[in-house]
């Protein structure tokens, strides 16, 4: 909650990335909290995709299986 309540003097809060997102329970408080951003979610865990899936059902916030790396340049 500390989180969203930084997040909240952010102007305006458009998109948020949720890197390893876990079960969702951040992307859930967002998507209270600023119910106009779009929220995105990414987790290499299978089982934590699903139970996060179960929080928002068919909703706007998008959650995908993946691995985030660092690109080298």
């Amino acid at each position: 909650d500390l989180l969203v309540d930084d997040l909240a003097s952010v102007s305006p809060l458009t998109r948020v990335l949720d890197v390893a997102c876990g079960d969702g329970y951040l992307l859930e408080r967002l998507a209270a909290r600023f119910p106009a951003a779009h929220l995105a979610g990414i987790d290499a865990s299978t089982e934590e995709l699903a139970l996060a899936r179960g929080r928002f059902g068919v909703s706007k916030v998008q959650v995908v299986e993946g691995r985030v790396r660092r690109r080298a340049v």
